[in-house]
């Protein structure tokens, strides 16, 4: 029989592990923040409400030995500016379905940019950032306190 024994990190060690948590929620932040003010951005510059509707759902499936097979679904959108008509594929996937087929929506567009458009009962941007946000602050937590945690742990040690 072989004994395994942990060996605890040494403060030094803990406090490179959790600065790389915090390092790491740092970056889910970011990412988070910058979701969230393309969303913001979009929503400021798409200015003209036009009638719109889901002119199709891509359904997308996705397997995994855990989950078996999932199935997200990406709105199309088409509308029309100024006599002109535009579709609009949106960036983002969601499960369950958004939006029904031929469903009806309001689309703000950007008159400057009229194939940028803002669809405000489309939250997905919004929750994609924010839950991106809310994970890397509690990551970023988790390393600002056991940082704290480990440089009170090392002084007690020395004093």
């Amino acid at each position: 029989m072989s004994r395994h024994s942990s060996t605890p990190l040494s403060p030094s060690g803990r406090k490179w592990l959790f600065m790389g948590f915090f390092i790491f929620g740092m970056i889910f932040v970011i990412i988070g923040a910058i979701a969230v003010g393309k969303v913001m951005g979009s929503k400021l510059r798409c200015t003209e409400p036009v009638k719109g509707r889901v002119c199709d759902l891509i359904m997308t499936r996705s397997r995994s030995r855990k989950q078996g097979t999932k199935v997200s679904y990406t709105p199309v959108f088409e509308y029309e500016y100024e006599g002109v008509t535009y579709k609009y594929t949106s960036p983002l996937s969601s499960s369950p379905a958004p939006f029904k087929p031929n469903q009806q929506v309001r689309i703000m567009v950007n008159p400057d940019d009229p194939e940028e458009i803002y669809v405000p009962d489309y939250r997905a941007g919004w929750i994609f950032g924010f839950v991106f946000a809310g994970v890397g602050l509690i990551f970023a937590l988790i390393g600002i306190i056991g940082y704290i945690a480990a440089v009170i742990s090392q002084k007690k040690k020395t004093a």
